[in-house]
């Protein structure tokens, strides 16, 4: 299960890194770790249980930081690996803006 997990891991970042050299060529914003840090905070306390669909509208809707084709591939790869998908998808969209720090401070919000 160790071995499963640390692959999932590596290949979330691998991805999440490919998908941050793409976006580069995007007009989408590129948050800071403090805009990352409140938007999964406000997110984390608004909601409780089925965070996803309010997770979309924040991420894709509200604050455009990611288009839905986006969203869609981070949440499948999120899907693929152990534990909670929001949570999974807050690290993947921290590493994907900010690398490491930015993967650290939406899970600490």
């Amino acid at each position: 299960m160790r071995t499963l997990y640390a692959c999932g891991f590596s290949c979330l970042l691998t991805r999440a890194r490919a998908m941050a050299h793409e976006s580069a060529l995007t007009d989408l914003p590129c948050p800071s770790i403090a805009q990352i840090f409140t938007g999964f905070l406000t997110l984390g306390l608004i909601a409780f249980g089925g965070a996803l669909p309010l997770a979309r509208r924040e991420l894709v809707e509200r604050r455009k930081w990611l288009d839905a084709d986006e969203f869609t591939d981070l949440l499948d790869l999120c899907q693929f690996l152990p534990g909670g998908n929001v949570i999974n998808l807050s690290v993947a969209v921290g590493m994907r803006f900010r690398g490491l720090p930015g993967a650290l401070s939406d899970c600490s919000g």
